[in-house]
Formats: C-alpha cells, sequence, structure tokens
C-alpha cells in the first residue's frame, strides 16, 4: 500500500525540522555549490527539480531522504544531500507523492548503478516490481523529461472521497474506544461474579428461590447496584446507529463552500452533498461550532474529530 503524509504533519515535524537545519548548515559551512529553495542536491537532483517548478509552478517540495556525501577541498569531509522529496499543494492537505533521483530498482550490489529519475504515487502501479517493493509506486526513468512528464500524469490531488477514506481509521478508532468502554465495564463485573465459590454461587440461587431477590455476598450485592446502569449503557451503544460524515471546508473566491461525504460503511463512495456556508443543515454547523475550538486531531465523544481547520468528522447518533 502506497504511504501517504498529511502535509500538516511533515511541515511540524520537529525531526525533519532538525534534520535539514543542519544539513543545510554543513553543506554552507563548506561551500557546496549546488542547492534547490536552500537544500543542498546533487547537479542532477538540481536540475531534475528545476525542470518540475518549471513545469508545475504551484508545485511544493519537502525533503523527505539524504544520503551522506564526500566534498569539500580536500575531498574528505562528509555532508548530506536530499536524494527524495515528498511534494504537494498548498490547495491539497494530503501530499501527492515523491519525486527523486537515485539508484532505485537495483536489487543487488554493483559498481556504480546508474541513478534514475523517479516520480512515487499511489496512481502508479509498476509490474515490474513485486507489491510489497517500493518500486512498485514508482514511474523510474534516465530521462528528466520523460520524468517530468510522469510528474504532471501522477501527482495529482487527492479526491474528498480519497481524503475521507485515508482519515477513517483514526474516527473510527476513536468511537469504538467510547462504544467499548460499557462492553468492558460489563465484562469485568461477569469475570469477577465468575470467581466466586461454586457453592456461594448455589447458595445465592437458592435464597433467590426461597426468600425473593436477598443477596447474601456482597459481590452479587455490588452487581445488582451496577449492572442495571452499565447494561442500560451497553443497550443503548448498541441501539445507536452511528453516521460518519467527513466534512471539508474550502473557499472558492470569496464564498465558503463545505464538502459533506457520507459514511463510508454506508453509503457509496461518490456520494458528496456540497453546500454554501450559510445553508449548512444545522446539526452539522454545530458539531463544527464546536470542533472548530479543539486543537487538531481532538475526538469529543458523539460530536466528532477535529483534522485541521478546514476538515472534520461529524458524529451522528
Amino acid at each position: 500500500m502506497f504511504k501517504t503524509y498529511m502535509v500538516s504533519e511533515v511541515l511540524s515535524n520537529k525531526g525533519l525540522i532538525d534534520t535539514v537545519k543542519e544539513a543545510n548548515a554543513d553543506a554552507i559551512a563548506l561551500g557546496y555549490p549546488h542547492t534547490f529553495e536552500g537544500y543542498p542536491v546533487r547537479p542532477e537532483m538540481l536540475a531534475y527539480l528545476t525542470a518540475l517548478k518549471e513545469s508545475m509552478p504551484l508545485l511544493k517540495f519537502v525533503p523527505n531522504k539524504k544520503h551522506p556525501y564526500a566534498w569539500d577541498k580536500d575531498g574528505t569531509s562528509v555532508i548530506y544531500l536530499f536524494h527524495e522529496f515528498l511534494t504537494y499543494l498548498d490547495s491539497n492537505p494530503v501530499c501527492l507523492g515523491k519525486v527523486g533521483c537515485g539508484q532505485y530498482g537495483t536489487t543487488k550490489r554493483v559498481q556504480n548503478p546508474e541513478r534514475r529519475f523517479m516520480v512515487a504515487s499511489r496512481k502508479i502501479e509498476n509490474s515490474k516490481y513485486g507489491t510489497s517493493r517500493e518500486e512498485y509506486h514508482m514511474a523510474l526513468t534516465k530521462d528528466i523529461k520523460t520524468s517530468v512528464r510522469n510528474a504532471r500524469k501522477y501527482l495529482v490531488p487527492m479526491t474528498h472521497a480519497e481524503i475521507a477514506r485515508n482519515l477513517y481509521g483514526d474516527i473510527k478508532s476513536s468511537v469504538n474506544k467510547v462504544r467499548d468502554v460499557p462492553v468492558k465495564a460489563l465484562e469485568d463485573l461477569v469475570d469477577k461474579i465468575s470467581r466466586m465459590r461454586r457453592v456461594d454461587l448455589m447458595r445465592e440461587i437458592r435464597s433467590l428461590t426461597l426468600q425473593g431477590v436477598e443477596f447474601k455476598s456482597q459481590e452479587f450485592q455490588e452487581a445488582s447496584n451496577q449492572c442495571v446502569e452499565l447494561l442500560d449503557q451497553y443497550e443503548e451503544e448498541n441501539r445507536r446507529k452511528i453516521e460518519l460524515l467527513f466534512v471539508r471546508v474550502r473557499n472558492v473566491g470569496d464564498e465558503q463552500y463545505v464538502d459533506v461525504s457520507g459514511d463510508l460503511e454506508t453509503y457509496a463512495t461518490n456520494d458528496l452533498r456540497t453546500y454554501r456556508i450559510d445553508e449548512l443543515p444545522q446539526d452539522i454547523a454545530g458539531s463544527i461550532a464546536v470542533l472548530s475550538i479543539l486543537e487538531e486531531g481532538q475526538y469529543v465523544a458523539r460530536v466528532g474529530r477535529k483534522v485541521d481547520d478546514n476538515m472534520y468528522w461529524i458524529e451522528r447518533g
């Protein structure tokens, strides 16, 4: 499966930020001349990135992988050059894919293997490689112009449905955690009763039969005090018909629009409704108002999750 990256997570990754700063500082200190937007790269990578930027001016780049390179006046000091970059657009929250220049597709060690220009995308299925290989989702070529054409073809934004499917696991996990609380509590209560001595259980049954509901053991008394509330919670969660709506707010000129897609388990992937912001159903608008003041990633039971300032999961039911 092709690994996807949220743009906001990549740009705020402290480890990546520190790595880039360190590599840039070393390159500047040793006077390395080949850089793209301040990132040290090989000359062929610089030519590739420059061609991509000229062909796709809105495309942006974030370093993803580096390799050591001996370069200074004496040829003894090592700096790190970036040979692979994630790509993204400001208008889409998910990275489009990757570009790079390296020894991709090499299965065994050979002397001075040729470097090839690479485009990686969820849209690519390269049958020359097994599905477990990273090259399965790569288009590889020795020609820069061909690789730029591949980038224009395959580095495309995710649709609303693709974004929803990519983020669905997190919201589903949060909802299930809430639903599992009364189930776990009820199981723990049953386990506690099952650890009683059999003779104590028989005495309780006899007491119920001969005298009515008079519990003799502390365990049964505790169970009687808790089970009604726990069973009510358990049955209420089972009765709930939950619908998870994926909501994305976007600007078109001076107008704001809201894309809303239905639950991925009950709706077709193309079930997309678009509203002007002032036409949004009241329950969705109310949930967005609650979630908008939260931190990114926070979840509120029976309301939903805030993905970022423009994307939300709304929980109905």
